[in-house]
């Protein structure tokens, strides 16, 4: 599709051609940690591929059983060789039923073929745009007009409630060009507009994403009964990147699968700072497939796949007492105050000795295990590996919840194909409030 075309309603509005794609500020992450990114991840997928062929080992264990219509979900451990190193990761795959056309079984073939047509439409162009949805409100707002402050106590009205948002929301930041290789910034009004992926290799190089995960965090639990709770505030924004050659785009994959499309993102570490030290948002190297399989039968599945580097600390802890105030107001706050607190660390990191940190969690555990002859591994599920299987098992359960969700949007379009049918909220992206921003 053309620049011209993207401008249309099923588009993404916005043409790079045009002027006004100028970055306006420093990009973070940069062009240049754009590029490693994409490289790491290049060489992730090549390695699952080789997985999936056979011929890389892995270590397999389920997260969690089947329920009706799916296959167990399960985790891995392994070594994937990345830009010339070795490196520890760590991921979730799982397998689940997304739809099927219902015909009778003379009908089959010619309803696949159509089915790989909607689904190649629906996951290239517009998938991206409509994995967050508003969660129901207990008391909806009725339309009252807000009264004035000093009546506001006598007021019988429901008061107005921002909805609670589910899923994952995108907006897209910057671009380069194929062309040119010209590195640009999406305007402001096209951001949710995500483009139709299949632009990638063609009028793109690579965009990127940002990416909030709203139903994402994880609670470790000490002593039993929650007698201490450890709650980590990962729910933060994901930079990725994506390229033709994350992208899945296949007709006759394999023998039984009619066509393959979807989405192939690769992770960036936010810059370094904060008390936090692993999250979707500190992990890198990094691979996500989000993949929507037509079989021959016309059923669909989807099948998502997570790959990330195994973390070498939870929490970082300086050991400067300079940082304490700051890292304090991270930890309390759950990383809310890291926009203040950020521009002060990155003054006092220009001081000598600074930047030495170290986890009380994760050297608390080796200690134990040292101590115990592992059997506070063994027989309390005390160790870095049971944090990992949580991470894989929390990971995949938000990943399957904000997938499947798409499903209340594919079933309500007849026809993909048809600009024509595809509301706006969904051609441009505003499946999410627009009063909440751009950082969704």
């Amino acid at each position: 599709m053309s620049a011209v075309e993207a401008a249309s309603p099923g588009g993404s509005g916005h043409d790079p051609a045009a002027p006004g794609g100028q970055i306006t500020q420093p990009m973070s992450p940069s062009a240049a940690q754009t590029e490693v990114a994409l490289a790491q991840a290049q060489d992730l997928k090549a390695w699952w591929a080789e997985v999936e062929a056979g011929k890389a080992p892995v270590e397999r264990f389920q997260l969690f059983p089947a329920y009706p219509g799916m296959a167990p979900t399960w985790g891995f451990f392994g070594e994937a060789p990345v830009q010339g190193q070795t490196v520890p990761v760590m991921g979730d795959v799982g397998d689940y039923f997304f739809d099927r056309p219902r015909v009778p079984e003379s009908g089959q073939t010619r309803a696949a073929a159509w089915m790989a047509e909607q689904v190649e439409e629906f996951a290239l162009h517009y998938w991206l745009r409509v994995q967050a949805w508003a969660l129901p409100l207990p008391y909806p707002e009725l339309g009252h007009v807000p009264p004035p402050p000093y009546l506001r106590s006598l007021s019988w009205c429901n008061p107005a409630e921002l909805p609670e948002l589910s899923g994952t929301g995108s907006v897209q930041r910057y671009y380069k060009l194929r062309a040119d290789g010209r590195i640009g910034e999406f305007p402001p009004g096209d951001r949710r507009t995500i483009v139709d992926l299949r632009e990638l290799g063609t009028i793109y190089e690579w965009i990127t994403l940002d990416s909030r995960l709203f139903d994402f965090d994880m609670t470790l639990s000490v002593g039993g009964d929650d007698l201490l709770s450890l709650v980590v505030p990962t729910g933060t924004t994901v930079h990725a990147v994506l390229n033709a050659d994350l992208i899945v785009n296949q007709r006759q994959p394999r023998p039984g699968t009619r066509g393959a499309f979807g989405v192939g993102f690769g992770l960036m570490r936010d810059p370094p700072g904060g008390v936090i030290a692993f999250g979707p948002d500190k992990v890198q190297p990094g691979l996500g497939l989000e993949v929507l399989r037509v079989l021959d039968s016309g059923e669909v599945r989807l099948r998502a796949v997570m790959i990330m580097a195994r973390p070498e600390k939870l929490l970082n802890l300086s050991l400067d007492p300079l940082d304490w105030g700051l890292q304090a107001a991270d930890l309390l706050t759950l990383g809310a105050a890291r926009r203040f607190t950020e521009p002060i660390a990155e003054a006092l990191g220009q001081l000598p000795m600074r930047g030495i940190g170290f986890d009380p969690l994760f050297g608390s555990i080796r200690l134990l295990n040292l101590a115990t002859g592992d059997r506070a591994a063994s027989e309390l599920c005390i160790s870095k590996e049971h944090f990992e299987r949580e991470i894989l098992a929390k990971d995949a359960v938000t990943r399957r919840q904000a997938l499947l969700g798409t499903r209340k949007t594919w079933l309500q379009i007849p026809n993909w194909l048809d600009r024509s049918a595809i509301p706006e909220w969904v051609a441009r992206g505003e499946t999410v409030d627009p009063s909440e921003g751009e950082s969704v």
